[in-house]
């Protein structure tokens, strides 16, 4: 074998394992809901979660009243009264959001 195919491959395994390490961030997990219903249909890991929902990622907590989780894509679209809140110096508030866990990027709308 080559040495430039041999450490070819070595820096291939690298990048991927730091890519993979780099999506392997925390979670988001749930941590009320009323309702949750799962969507099959859609071929994803989408769940339907209805009235009093939360979230909790990292040290945010998000709050809404309905929301779709995708917990394949570590990330989630949220539905009335939206409230993010993070330690004492955080508090948004909107009608909309859509998180990404993997970014930690959240756009709130209204």
């Amino acid at each position: 074998m080559s040495l430039l195919r041999k450490y070819g491959m070595l820096l291939a395994i690298l990048l991927f394992a730091m890519a993979a390490f780099a999506q392997d961030g925390k979670k988001i997990t749930i941590i009320s809901a009323d309702e949750a219903r799962f969507d099959q249909k859609s071929g994803t890991d989408a769940r339907r979660l209805i009235g009093n929902v939360g979230f909790r990622h990292e040290d945010a907590f998000m709050y809404c009243d309905s929301a779709w989780f995708y917990a394949d894509q570590n990330s989630m679209d949220a539905f009335g009264h939206v409230r993010v809140e993070q330690g004492d110096s955080l508090l948004m508030t909107g009608r909309f959001m859509t998180y990404n866990g993997y970014t930690r990027m959240a756009k709130v709308r209204d």
